[in-house]
């Protein structure tokens, strides 16, 4: 398929990751591969739904041990279909907007010295009650106004795109150093579940990337109360916050000087 989809999964809700797949199915371009990531999860319901998932387009691949998200998401290139043109990340707890696979292959298309493109996301609360579907139009939650260009302020921001909203192309995530990933997390004491899209961004940009958002909506992200995104701002034990943030881009740029000098 000429796009392969990324999810990975830990311990997700059953009815969540339901609404993630039925986002998917119903999107307005049809030549996608879902690949699930399951990343060791503990939770019977949820290992039980994934053994339940006998749909064609949608691979289910199982870690022997938790990764973290992000890493894992690396490790599940090995994963994508001969084909595969362009990668998405999607988290399994997000509903994607009917055309965002469509938008960001388009623009990837019309913009072939871009690598990678982003979007914006509204976020919906987690909550019991009626199931919140990609075309509700009853959601008033924050929206994220990131910049298009994401390269001039990758380094001087904590967050200017939506891990869970990009695509990018094939060759980006192929190309990508996960060694060097593994070392940036060990030497800064880093847990492998916090600020691994900043890295990879981070790196991807480093090696001379374009990342671009888009100014649409294309993604409803789930905010809940588990998540980490939510808790690394004011839990040191979950990264330490936003000084370990800058540290780690501080260490990227210092290594790459390092490694222009050597050149």
């Amino acid at each position: 398929m000429e796009v392969n989809i990324l999810m990975p999964v830990y311990n997700t809700r059953p009815s969540w990751i339901a609404q993630a797949i039925n986002s998917i199915e119903d999107q307005t371009f049809e030549n996608w591969t879902l690949i699930i990531l399951d990343d060791c999860s503990t939770s019977k319901e949820t290992i039980s739904f994934l053994d339940s998932i006998k749909q064609p387009k949608i691979k289910v691949k199982k870690s022997d041990r938790n990764m973290g998200c992000d890493s894992i998401r690396v490790v599940g290139r090995k994963f994508l279909d001969g084909d595969c043109k362009f990668v998405f990340f999607m988290d399994s707890d997000d509903i994607m907007m009917p055309q965002r696979i469509e938008k960001q292959t388009s623009f990837l298309k019309k913009n072939k010295d871009i690598g990678i493109v982003g979007g914006q996301m509204q976020y919906f609360p987690d909550r019991s009650g009626p199931f919140v579907n990609s075309k509700s139009t009853s959601i008033s939650n924050p929206l994220t106004a990131h910049p298009y260009n994401v390269n001039l302020f990758l380094f001087s921001s904590h967050w200017v795109i939506n891990n869970p909203s990009t695509a990018m192309r094939r060759e980006v995530l192929d190309n990508f150093d996960f060694e060097y990933m593994q070392q940036i997390h060990k030497d800064l004491e880093i847990d492998t579940n916090v600020f691994g899209d900043a890295i990879f961004y981070c790196i991807s940009a480093l090696n001379g990337i374009k990342i671009r958002n888009l100014s649409d909506v294309i993604l409803l992200y789930r905010s809940s109360s588990h998540q980490i995104t939510n808790t690394i701002h004011h839990n040191p034990s979950m990264g330490g916050g936003l000084a370990k943030h800058k540290k780690l881009r501080n260490r990227l740029l210092r290594d790459s000087v390092d490694v222009s000098k050597q050149k």
